[in-house]
């Protein structure tokens, strides 16, 4: 019998017999109840602080990828593929043993060095560039973090590096009755409200201090970043330096900074929105070293599989009891916590802003990533007939939704979205934001990525309030017992 072979062609994937035209395979077919098992089981010891952010953009593709070539004698590449995708492909395969042509090898090994050498350098070069960009955004950006709050004790911080989490702090500073709410922005989202700059912690008097000790983070960061990438993807990965070259001195600005604010605030209680990634990992490194206490008020979903650095803070809320049981098995840890007050109150509020009710009976809310399955549900509810808006996600294009969808009525008010009676997502926190008010809340999961994820990889989810279906079909159906306020018999 001839060889199986491996094909990566025009960024899709196909199994065939040497000589035969062979088969598409779609990337979800990867996902099963054994896909997240096998994340689960990488126990990996982290060198950096990045380790998380590998793992979960570029060590999760390759699993999906094996899983997929997995049984493949060989591995061929044809037509017109990115860089990247040729990289993680190659990777998967020489991860499994399955022979991949000598020149792809050679070609790729050099690229990832070539990147590897220039990467690095330049984010050693950039670093004073960075800093002293961040340097002067901290003291022409609004107030300074040094006026009125030299003597801090007992009042809260809050650290909001993103719109989502400044909203979810604002709320846990209300809750929490705090008349001096200090928030440290980024500068990439302006809110109404004044906030602190978290730069304008870095001097002028302390400028050399300051550029020496970025200058030896970075240098830890390049080295220990480096290692994570071979460790986890092998050399080849050391293409992911491309995308870092910036980031790495930015952390390394970030970490100064949010060091001096743990440091000059000895007596506050720290809260971020960070979750998982570098940032995350960061926060949580330094507040154990200097044992402070750092609450994490997450602005999404906790993921149910294992990350190398583990989640962020000493305290970390989670949205359910179910979560908070799953999270505190995975991680052999306590600082898991479900409290029904920050639920109501931060992570879910029940209290719409103001009386509004919609006037289509169902808002589909989409999801940046997977765009086409957002589309397919889309085209289906069309073809259905059935009467619907959508709600983009905000890192989403309005513009290729109205091209491809003119007819279909783009809902711009969260508040209003979620006011309509029937509540349709992926995997998303609005299933439970929507079921906590009253609506009927319903999962849509076209196939078996979306379903893996809603089963596995999100346990607050996992909740009797939220409906599933697995086809707009299945959906249609339901509709008129949605609609006449009856509790539907699937879930």
């Amino acid at each position: 019998m001839s060889p199986l072979v491996a094909v990566l062609k025009n960024n899709s994937f196909y199994i065939r017999r040497q000589g035969e035209v062979g088969e598409k395979v779609s990337i979800s077919s990867a996902y099963n109840k054994s896909f997240f098992q096998r994340i689960n089981s990488c126990r990996y010891v982290s060198f950096s602080d990045y380790s998380n952010e590998i793992f979960s953009h570029y060590y999760f593709r390759v699993e999906e990828i094996a899983s997929v070539v997995d049984g493949c004698d060989k591995a061929l590449v044809e037509g017109q593929n990115s860089f990247d995708s040729k990289i993680i492909f190659h990777i998967a395969c020489r991860k499994l043993g399955v022979k991949t042509p000598f020149f792809e090898s050679f070609s790729i090994f050099f690229y990832s060095l070539v990147l590897f050498t220039l990467g690095s350098v330049l984010a050693v070069v950039l670093t004073p560039f960075v800093f002293a960009y961040f340097l002067l955004s901290g003291k022409f950006s609004g107030k300074s973090a040094l006026r009125d709050f030299s003597k801090l004790e007992g009042d809260n911080i809050y650290i909001a590096r993103s719109k989502a989490s400044y909203i979810k702090l604002k709320l846990m500073s209300r809750m929490n009755s705090d008349s001096e709410c200090v928030l440290f922005d980024l500068g990439g989202y302006k809110p109404e409200e004044p906030c602190l700059n978290i730069y304008s912690l870095l001097t002028f008097k302390r400028v050399l201090i300051d550029f020496f000790s970025i200058f030896g983070l970075v240098l830890r960061d390049v080295v220990f970043f480096t290692r994570d990438c071979v460790s986890l993807l092998g050399v080849p990965g050391l293409f992911v330096w491309k995308r870092y070259i910036l980031r790495i001195p930015h952390k390394a600005v970030f970490e100064q900074a949010y060091t001096r604010a743990l440091c000059d605030f000895p007596y506050a209680t720290f809260y971020t929105g960070d979750k998982e990634d570098r940032f995350a990992v960061m926060e949580t490194r330094i507040a154990y070293r200097l044992e402070r206490e750092l609450i994490c008020v997450p602005h999404g979903l906790e993921y149910g599989y294992f990350y190398p650095s583990g989640l962020c803070g000493t305290k970390f809320y989670t949205y359910t009891l179910e979560a908070k049981n799953v999270l505190s098995q995975l991680y052999k840890s306590d600082k898991f916590v479900f409290d029904e007050k920050v639920v109501s109150n931060v992570l879910l509020p029940t209290s719409p802003k103001n009386k509004i009710s919609s006037e289509t009976p169902c808002c589909f809310f989409t999801e940046p990533r997977d765009v086409y399955v957002n589309f397919d549900i889309i085209s289906g509810l069309m073809a259905e007939g059935v009467d619907f808006c959508i709600k983009l996600h905000p890192l989403e294009d309005k513009e290729e939704y109205i091209n491809r969808f003119p007819e279909v009525d783009i809902v711009e008010s969260f508040d209003l979205a979620i006011s309509s009676p029937i509540c349709l997502s992926r995997k998303s926190t609005v299933l439970l934001e929507a079921a906590l008010i009253g609506k009927f809340s319903c999962a849509l999961l076209l196939n078996e990525k979306d379903k893996s994820y809603f089963e596995s990889a999100f346990p607050s989810l996992n909740s009797d309030l939220i409906t599933k279906v697995y086809s707009v079909k299945d959906f249609k159906m339901l509709l008129p017992q949605m609609l006449k306020g009856n509790e539907p018999a699937i879930k």
